[in-house]
C-alpha cells in the first residue's frame, strides 16, 4: 500500500503542501478501468495522487471502504473542510 504524489510542486516535503493534492485515485497494481482516470489526471496537469492497494490490503478491509466495494475509486478532497469525497 502506498502514495505516489503526480504533477505537484515537490519543493517542500511539508505537511503544508498537501492541500494541492485535490485528487486521489485509489487503484490495484495494474492497467485496466483506473488507466483512463489516471490519463485525464495526467493530461489535465493537475496535482493527484495515486493510492495504489496491495491485493492482500485490498481483501483484508480496504474494499469495505470503497463505495459498492468496487475499484476504481477517485477520492476528491474538498481543501476548505478537509475531508474527501468518493466517485
Amino acid at each position: 500500500h502506498g502514495v505516489i504524489r503526480c504533477n505537484g510542486n515537490d519543493s517542500s516535503s511539508s505537511n503544508d503542501n498537501d492541500d494541492q493534492y485535490r485528487y486521489r485515485l485509489l487503484y490495484l497494481p495494474c492497467r485496466n478501468r483506473g488507466e483512463i482516470l489516471r490519463l485525464i489526471l495526467e493530461e489535465s496537469r493537475v496535482p493527484y495522487e495515486v493510492e495504489v492497494v496491495g491485493f492482500q490490503n485490498w481483501i483484508d478491509g480496504v474494499k469495505q471502504t470503497t463505495p459498492h466495494g468496487k475499484c476504481p475509486v477517485l477520492r476528491i478532497r474538498d481543501p476548505s473542510t478537509r475531508t474527501d469525497t468518493d466517485t
